[in-house]
Formats: C-alpha cells, sequence, structure tokens
C-alpha cells in the first residue's frame, strides 16, 4: 500500500500556509452564490479537518510505527497554526479572516486533536468492547469531565472506536453534553459521517488487522482539493446533518418526542419503554443535566420529567441511583423531583432497600425527608422501620423532625412505639412546645395499630408480627434489635 497519508499531510501543510488558506477561501468563495465570511471559514475548518482524519485513517491502515509518525507530523502542523498562518505585511482583509479561523474553526480542531489520536490509537489496539453501551460509556465521560479530563478523554476515545465500528451515537445526545464534551463528540459524529459517504472506504470499519488486509494492494489516494468540495457542506465541523448517510430510526424519533416541549408524555412514548431500553444510558443523563430542567432549555424542561416517567420501567440500580440523585439535587416542589419520588414509590422495594443503604449518608435534611415518604409506601421491612427511626432521632430541625414522624405513622409499624415514646418523655423533659403533641397523636396512631392486630402474642412466634392496616404483611423480629438500641439511645440522651 502506498504512502497516501504522507500525501494528504503534504496537503494540510499546504493548506494551513499563507498561500493554501487564500487559495481555498478563494476556491471557497468563488463557488457560492453570495459571499458570506463566516461559511467561507466553516467550509475551509471543515475540509482541514477531514483531510487530517482521513489521513490518520490512511495512517491506521498502514502500521503502528507509520500511525505514530504521523500523528506527531499532524499535531505538530495544528499546534502551529498561527506561526504558518500569519505572515509580515498581510492585507488587513486576510488577516481578519485569519484571526477569524484560529478563533473558531482553528481552535476546535486543536480542542479535537488529543481525541483523534486516542482514538485511532484506541482503534487500532482494540482497545474498546463492542459489548458495551456506547451510551453507557459517554455517561461516564459526561460524568467525568469535570473532574478528570483526561479520564473522560480515554473514555470519549473508546467512544470513537466504537462508533468506528458502526455503534451508534444518538443525536439526542447533544442536547444534554455541554463544554469540551460537545466538541468531542461534534468532531465524532462529522468524522463518522464524512467515513460513511466517501466512496474508498466500506463503513463501518473492521477491526484494525482485518481492515488493514483489505489494504495490502495499493489504490489511489484522494488528495485534491475539488474531490472534496461535493462533500464540503459548510458548518458541518459545528452541526451533524447530514441524513442522507446516517437516517434516523424509530429510537432517535422517539428521542425526539421528549424534546417537544409538552408537559404530558407523547402517546408513542408511554407505550416504548422496551424500545428505549438501549438508550437508558441516554435517559439517565437527561434526568441528570441540570440546565435541561430550565424552562428555556430545550424540552423547556420538561424532557428530564419524562426521561423519569420512562425509567420506572427500567428498574435497575443504576436508574434507582439517577432518580435519588434527581431528588438531592432538585427542588422539592420541582415536576422533576415530584416525578422522581413517584417513580420511586411506583418500583417500590427494590428503590427503598437501595434508599436504606445510602439515605443516612445523605447531607440535605430536606432530601431526607422526601425519601422518607417513599420509604413509608414500601412493604414490610426491618431495615425499612430501622431507617426511619434513625432519621426521626438524628434530624435535628423540628418541621422536619414531624416530617418523619407522620411517615412513620403512614408507615404503619407499631414496634416504633417504644421509641417515639422516649421521644415523648424526652421533649415533655425539654419543653419543647410542637414535637410532643405531635408524638401524642402517633403513638396514639400506631397503638390502635396494634390493637387492631390481634393477639399480640404472634410476635414471639417465629420471631414476626403480623399487622393489619389494610396493606400491611408480616414484619421480621429481627428489627426488635434495632428498636432496643434506639430506645437506649433516646433514653440515654434524655
Amino acid at each position: 500500500m502506498g504512502a497516501k497519508h504522507w500525501d494528504i499531510l503534504e496537503e494540510i501543510e499546504y493548506m494551513t500556509e499563507y498561500d493554501g488558506f487564500v487559495e481555498t477561501c478563494l476556491d471557497l468563495r468563488d463557488n457560492m452564490l453570495f459571499y458570506d465570511k463566516g461559511l467561507i471559514l466553516a467550509g475551509y475548518s471543515s475540509t482541514v479537518e477531514l483531510l487530517i482524519t482521513l489521513a490518520y485513517m490512511w495512517g491506521s491502515l498502514s502500521s503502528d510505527d507509520e500511525a505514530s509518525s504521523l500523528f506527531e507530523a499532524v499535531e505538530a502542523v495544528v499546534d502551529n497554526f498561527s506561526r504558518r498562518l500569519v505572515v509580515e505585511d498581510m492585507p488587513m482583509d486576510v488577516r481578519m479572516m485569519v484571526d477569524g479561523f484560529l478563533e473558531t474553526g482553528g481552535w476546535i480542531i486543536q480542542e479535537r486533536m488529543p481525541l483523534f489520536r486516542r482514538m485511532f490509537t484506541c482503534y487500532l489496539t482494540d482497545g474498546y468492547n463492542l459489548s458495551k453501551n456506547i451510551n453507557e460509556v459517554l455517561r461516564q465521560a459526561q460524568g467525568a469531565v469535570d473532574t478528570s479530563n483526561e479520564k473522560a478523554l480515554q473514555l470519549v476515545a473508546q467512544v470513537g472506536a466504537m462508533a468506528l465500528r458502526g455503534e451508534r451515537i444518538r443525536p439526542a445526545w447533544l442536547y444534554v453534553l455541554n463544554g469540551q464534551m460537545q466538541i468531542w463528540i461534534r468532531g465524532i459524529m462529522n468524522l463518522v459521517n464524512n467515513f460513511a459517504s466517501a466512496p474508498h472506504f466500506s463503513f463501518p470499519f473492521d477491526e484494525a488487522a482485518k481492515e488493514r488486509g483489505k489494504w495490502q494492494r495499493d489504490s489511489t489516494a484522494v488528495t485534491d482539493l475539488k474531490a472534496f468540495r461535493n462533500r464540503r457542506y459548510p458548518l458541518t465541523s459545528f452541526d451533524y446533518t447530514n441524513d442522507m448517510v446516517l437516517e434516523t430510526d424509530e429510537i432517535d424519533q422517539l428521542l425526539m418526542l421528549l424534546f417537544t416541549g409538552l408537559a404530558r408524555l407523547e402517546p408513542e412514548l408511554v407505550g416504548s419503554p422496551r424500545k428505549l431500553l438501549p438508550v437508558r444510558p441516554l435517559l439517565q443523563a437527561i434526568v441528570e443535566s441540570p440546565a435541561l430542567q430550565r424552562p428555556d432549555a430545550p424540552g423547556e424542561g420538561w424532557a428530564p420529567v419524562h426521561c423519569v416517567r420512562v425509567l420506572k420501567h427500567m428498574p435497575t440500580n443504576s436508574v434507582i441511583d439517577t432518580l435519588v440523585s434527581a431528588v438531592v439535587r432538585g427542588d422539592k416542589d420541582s415536576p422533576v423531583v415530584t416525578e422522581a419520588v413517584a417513580a420511586l414509590s411506583f418500583i417500590g422495594d427494590k428503590a427503598a432497600k437501595r434508599i436504606v443503604k445510602g439515605i443516612g449518608s445523605l447531607a440535605s435534611d430536606d432530601a431526607k425527608v422526601v425519601l422518607a415518604t417513599v420509604l413509608s409506601d414500601s412493604s414490610p421491612s426491618a431495615e425499612v422501620l430501622a431507617a426511619l427511626l434513625e432519621l426521626f432521632q438524628t434530624i435535628d430541625a423540628e418541621r422536619q423532625k414531624i416530617a418523619i414522624l407522620k411517615a412513620l405513622v403512614h408507615y404503619g409499624d407499631p414496634q416504633a412505639v417504644p421509641v417515639l415514646e422516649a421521644a415523648l418523655r424526652k421533649g415533655e423533659a425539654e419543653g419543647v412546645t410542637q414535637l410532643p403533641h405531635e408524638l401524642q397523636w402517633a403513638i396514639s396512631e400506631l397503638r390502635s395499630l396494634r390493637s387492631a392486630s390481634g393477639d399480640e402474642e404472634e410476635r414471639g412466634k417465629e420471631g414476626t408480627v403480623r399487622v393489619e392496616d389494610g396493606k400491611r404483611g408480616l414484619r421480621r423480629r429481627s428489627a426488635a434489635t434495632a428498636l432496643e438500641q434506639a430506645v437506649r439511645r433516646c433514653n440515654g440522651s434524655s
């Protein structure tokens, strides 16, 4: 195979020098019916980026050593855009065009270069896993970008390698991603779009070793600028718009319904949770994006709400964590928090078990109160009762303490009475005003449930107690240990 990548590098070097810049921009201008500086610069930027990625692909198909040498050579060109394009005594209009490129398209290309190198290296070394969900990898990268740019870059490189192998990046991700992630992912989408439309490539690619075997014989590299002119759409470095190459499918169309801006869930989405299962991580990322909850966001703030309504039918631990996180981060009166609480209650006992494990470590007492309402709707459980009692004893603010107390009454386990009686004695001794009254009410309510449960001697049989309140079932007597410890804490602090 001939050294096509070095031929393309020569074209890149020429285009990014003063004479090549002027020639290319004039060529673009002459092919426009109406002159526009922005479109010229966008066309120039997209052509340079297209040639760079094409050179990287040909280099990767050559050998590891050739690819490494090419990557370094191209990076040297890109790192020196300013020095290569600016010359002494250059006309003012050209200087303005050069400055415009350096501040927009040139800067974006420089930001994408570390990704392109890691992405093609990942492809060459098989450093990706096609069995992984590309949406989950993207979600992990989105979560890592604010704390570790390098970790996020490595994950996005895997996304890029998976995209070369045919894994699809959903356009709806562009609503979710921001900042650096937006620049990287748009670059991958442009690259995939260009390769998918190139007649001399068979896209998607096989693994690197097999793909190299296809190109052992020599073939003609397309390096003439005119060969790209029919593919040079203005703004292709900024937008992913070529529907003729990668058409949207049913999942994409369903995802777009999330951003219609309507408060109600579209009928097509109501009956389609299973269809959206492959993009579950994307739905989670939408819920986890604070920016999408604003009224001026795409979908007018309703997209996360719709996602919560769909996610409740996919009750994985990861989904439950996302819903809990939405409660913790959000305003308790916001539509997202309201819907997340309803979804957690809909999921039921599995959500309750997950909440019990982490509720004590939450920093927000308001979030603890909201999640306590979810626990109060769950099935009888020693762990849930112990968690509610722990919240009642550890939260200091009286208003929130009363809210937990009401959750305990709603939960309806008379075994909480000893703890509440100890708290009542403590409150009366300290002269607290409202809490003792609420405690007296709660104790009375729970005692009435105990009376309605029948013979209390059932509590000693097989370590269980049966409480009939129209909805409760068997409770494990193993809660007794936790209750005894809670009583001792109350008595010891009174």
